[in-house]
């Protein structure tokens, strides 16, 4: 189950939002989905990045002050 959440109004930032995905197929298409929607619906052109579970060990530090969306990844 996917959940998108879009604030009422555009969350402008001076930086660029970067795409965390799963690299396997649903994880890209997750990707594709939420970087259509950001396109079309708030002008932006967010940068993507796979990642794996092996990440689960410091999430703690994962992008420690960027700004990014994480999809078809638990966080359990």
């Amino acid at each position: 189950m996917a959940v998108l959440v879009l604030a009422p109004y555009p969350l402008r930032s001076s930086m660029t939002l970067c795409i965390h995905y799963h690299r396997d197929f649903d994880g890209m298409v997750s990707a594709a989905v939420l970087a259509t929607i950001l396109r079309e619906k708030q002008g932006e052109t967010p940068r993507w990045r796979s990642v794996n579970y092996d990440q689960r060990t410091d999430w703690i530090n994962f992008s420690a002050g960027a700004r990014f969306a994480i999809v078809d990844f638990p966080f359990h």
